[in-house]
């Protein structure tokens, strides 16, 4: 069975070189040292765009792992899907993120995620929010988090 790792940070973030460098490594060594191979992004946000490039770039080293992308909403149209699996190698709607009221689709997703991944790698700064509320999800169910913010508030 393969591992994985999800991804969750603050929307608006900018990553110092300290901190791009040890996002870097910490995929490195889950891919090196823990067998991960499928790393899972929401796709919104800074936190999830910085760490799709980074996975990106490792997967010229690594060829094996796999960039996913989970999915809060069915694609909008065959451009939006066409564009979807032109950047990650499988793309998925978790279950049960479909049933209930649309506005809720991504704290579900979020939970889903969260609750059966194997490590999260995240960026949170504050006690609130939607990453923070991921986060504490992630422990709650046993899961690794490594928190790569260089002042984390939300430990």
């Amino acid at each position: 069975m393969a591992k994985s790792c999800v991804f969750f940070g603050h929307r608006w973030i900018s990553l110092s070189e300290q901190e791009k460098t040890l996002l870097q490594n910490t995929v490195i060594d889950l891919i090196t040292n823990e067998g991960v191979t499928d790393f899972i992004f929401g796709g919104y946000g800074n936190f999830d765009s910085i760490a799709y490039q980074t996975v990106s770039e490792i997967k010229k080293q690594y060829p094996n792992i796999r960039r996913i992308r989970a999915l809060a909403y069915f694609p909008r149209d065959k451009e939006d899907t066409d564009r979807l699996n032109r950047l990650y190698d499988f793309v998925f709607l978790p279950e049960g993120t479909e049933i209930g009221p649309q506005r809720y689709a991504i704290t579900r997703r979020n939970r889903t995620l969260a609750k059966e991944c194997d490590f999260m790698i995240c960026y949170v700064m504050s006690n609130s929010g939607g990453a923070y509320t991921a986060m504490k999800t992630a422990k709650a169910n046993g899961k690794t988090v490594i928190n790569i913010a260089k002042s984390p508030l939300g430990e």
